[in-house]
């Protein structure tokens, strides 16, 4: 849930509309985020699919 809330607020602040000279500094934050959120999705679905094996192998 904290990946996910993590992920929903740096989509939200990318969002926002880029005004005058604040567009150059706001974009070096999105990329710092970029990497975090593919772990995270890396992250979650390899927990996945490690409860999937478990529960076929209980099975």
């Amino acid at each position: 849930m904290i990946i996910l809330t993590g992920l929903l607020s740096g989509k939200a602040s990318s969002m926002e509309p880029d005004i005058g000279p604040d567009a150059e500094p706001d974009v070096e934050p999105d990329v710092e985020l970029a990497p975090m959120s593919l772990y995270g999705v890396l992250i979650v679905s390899l927990s996945i699919f490690v409860l999937f094996l478990f529960g076929v192998a209980k099975m």
